[in-house]
């Protein structure tokens, strides 16, 4: 490679040209008078311009930092502010004016805790002064209101600065990820009521396989069924609600049985309740359910029939007994179709067929205050009323073999004949509890029976030499004395026999000591059984 020639300067030139930097750099100095001086100032001055090219260049790499600190401080997927010990927001970036809902130089000097929502307002300002007086960084969730007052779920960081003066925080939005645990709670709830919902049916249905013997079997050819039939087969397929009336024992659960199984509803379990059988401190929360620690002894939560009917239908028992408080909370179901829990105020809906019966006359009821008359309006949409079985007596033959076979088959027992002049006598009989009067008459009789006969024990009233008077004064005596037996010898009161028979307490007590009426004499002339 070859060396370039370098030619050397003249002093004259050396000189000129240092005059020339020292006027360019500005230097107000003497000018040299040797060359050694002349050479010594250039060398000072090529390192004073090094030196001055070495901080220009760290001042723009400082200042290029600086910018991509600030580009990331205003860009940052989160939330930066600085406040002061009074909580006034000094700085914000763009993300936290976001949160907030307003330009930046609009939010500073502004009390950050007003965006904080009222009910984490005051926990936030203790969290804020624990951070400044204990000088650690702590982590809090709250949720900000911006200026048009839309909720933003936020993971708060906060840390004091060095000097004590500001302090430093950091906003996470976490709405999402609320969103997700929200969803996902709701999940869970879901699941866990249609666990609840799911043992609840398993319950009822290992009852009502324990119970029943016959799945709801209605037995009987004669006119007064077959018309009740064919007006259950009309409100069967709808969601109307329906009111069964008739007397005890006629067999209302089995219509109720029947217009379920032949309903729209029929692949879910038919639920029931008796209203009279549950105490009235808790008949709420059997209709409706409780929550944990609602009352004295609830101990876990517990779903309602409403729940576990939900879709299918709900068979009300003895509706008359319900309490007219409860009477009030169980309109709003039928007129709302939702409901709350014993202890919650979460509203629940629901959609359930009622179907509700009663062996009392629910206009009576409604007439003497016992009764509200709108519930009484809403469940009467459409009344079916069941015949006695005195008036339906064409039906006693098939049903008495029907007992006979079922209940046979449990005592071990094969019966293949019946007298003619019993079953005779059996229809004649009035029947007070009605069919379900005969299956204890029957099943009486199985257990004293031997061979293939049955050798039925007849009621009082069906021996012959009792049958023969038809006078006024002996059926009025025999009518007394079996409303009398029913109410348990009472006469006056609510469930006497005087409200019974229509009667003045006095018109009764008069009656019963004209004819002759006594505990002791009605033991004697009417007892249940006799050889």
């Amino acid at each position: 490679m070859t060396q370039q020639k370098v030619t050397p300067l003249n002093p004259a030139e050396l000189r000129c040209r240092a005059e020339e930097q020292l006027r360019a750099n500005r230097v107000n100095v003497r000018p040299p008078e040797t060359t050694a001086e002349l050479l010594r100032l250039l060398h000072e001055l090529q390192v004073s311009r090094i030196e001055l090219e070495m901080q220009n260049a760290a001042l723009q790499a400082e200042r290029d930092e600086n910018l991509a600190y600030a580009r990331l401080y205003d860009f940052a997927p989160v939330g930066y502010l600085s406040l002061d010990n009074n909580r006034t927001i000094r700085s914000i970036n763009f993300i936290g004016a976001e949160f907030l809902g307003a330009e930046r130089s609009l939010l500073t000097g502004r009390n950050f805790a007003c965006f904080v929502a009222e009910n984490d307002r005051s926990s936030f300002v203790d969290f804020l002064d624990r951070v400044v007086t204990s000088g650690d960084k702590e982590v809090c969730e709250v949720t900000l209101l911006d200026q048009a007052a839309t909720p933003h779920f936020v993971r708060v960081e906060a840390s004091v600065s060095p000097t004590g003066e500001e302090c430093h925080v950091v906003l996470i939005n976490i709405t999402e990820r609320k969103r997700l645990e929200s969803e996902q709670q709701r999940q869970l709830q879901e699941i866990s009521d249609l666990k609840q919902q799911l043992e609840a049916e398993n319950v009822y249905l290992r009852a009502e396989i324990r119970d029943r013997l016959d799945p709801g079997k209605l037995i009987g050819a004669s006119a007064a069924l077959r018309q009740v039939l064919t007006q259950a087969e009309l409100a069967a397929p709808t969601d109307t609600t329906v009111l069964i009336q008739g007397e005890t024992g006629t067999g209302k659960e089995l219509i109720a049985r029947y217009l379920h199984q032949h309903s729209n509803r029929s692949r879910r379990n038919l639920c029931i309740l008796s209203c009279a059988a549950i105490p009235a401190n808790l008949l709420e929360s059997e209709l409706f359910g409780h929550e944990k620690g609602s009352f004295t002894g609830a101990l876990d939560r517990r779903l309602g029939h409403f729940e576990v009917a939900d879709q299918s239908t709900l068979f009300l028992d003895e509706i008359g007994e319900l309490p007219l408080e409860a009477q009030a909370k169980l309109l709003r179901v039928l007129q709302e179709g939702e409901f709350c829990r014993v202890g919650s105020s979460r509203t629940i809906r629901t959609d359930v067929r009622i179907i509700a019966a009663t062996n009392r006359n629910l206009a009576d009821e409604v007439h003497e205050g016992r009764f509200r008359e709108d519930l009484y309006y809403r469940l009467s949409v459409f009344p079916l009323t069941v015949p006695p079985l005195r008036e339906r007596s064409e039906d006693i033959p098939s049903l008495v073999w029907a007992f006979v076979c079922e209940l046979g088959a449990k005592m071990g027992k094969s019966i293949t004949r019946i007298n003619a002049r019993e079953m005779t006598a059996l229809q004649q009989y009035v029947w007070p509890g009605n069919i379900r009067e005969l299956r204890n008459v029957i099943e009486h009789a199985l257990i004293f029976s031997r061979g293939d006969t049955l050798q039925i024990t007849l009621p009082a009233t069906l021996h012959p030499s009792r049958r023969q008077s038809l006078l006024l004064h002996d059926v009025e005596y025999q009518h007394i004395t079996e409303v009398l037996r029913s109410t348990n010898w009472r006469v006056d009161g609510p469930k006497g026999a005087a409200r019974l028979l229509g009667l003045h307490p006095n018109t009764l007590h008069s009656r019963i000591k004209k004819l002759g009426i006594s505990s002791q004499s009605a033991t004697h002339d009417i007892s249940y059984f006799i050889r």
